[in-house]
């Protein structure tokens, strides 16, 4: 889903990093669970989103909840960008993550077994080329 959302945005003229929040869960488990590491993108700093137009979160969800490791970047005891939403050299910020309407999804098994459809994949590419079309014009 995320190559996807940087194929849409691309087309849409924005120049595309994608990156992992950091584990949270202690490598000895990650090891013994078989967790999947081999993600090849490189791992998000707080202090690097400063740097961005656009955020698009993406996070697998267990009951409606987001991942342990994602709601442990966001939360803001971590974040030394809390308060400064507004960036200070006179560019926008343009935060997707809570915008019900700026949404793509997939349904898939905990093995990795069901991947995201074209239907879906689609629905993410439309993401996003709209956000990239959208922090243009807003922060252009």
């Amino acid at each position: 889903m995320a190559e996807a959302v940087a194929e849409g945005a691309r087309e849409g003229g924005a120049e595309v990093d994608i990156k992992r929040v950091p584990e949270t869960v202690p490598d000895k488990v990650v090891e013994k669970m078989g967790y999947k590491t081999d993600h090849g993108h490189a791992t998000a700093e707080v202090e690097d989103l400063k740097h961005y137009d656009a955020v698009i979160v993406g996070t697998p969800t267990r009951y409606g909840r987001m991942s342990s490791q994602m709601a442990s970047f966001w939360d803001p005891d971590r974040r030394p960008l809390a308060g400064r939403r507004a960036d200070r050299q006179g560019r926008c910020r343009l935060h997707l993550d809570r915008d019900p309407a700026w949404r793509a999804g997939t349904i898939a098994g905990g093995d990795g077994s069901r991947q995201p459809g074209e239907d879906e994949l689609a629905g993410a590419r439309y993401l996003g080329r709209r956000a990239a079309e959208t922090a243009a014009k807003l922060c252009g």
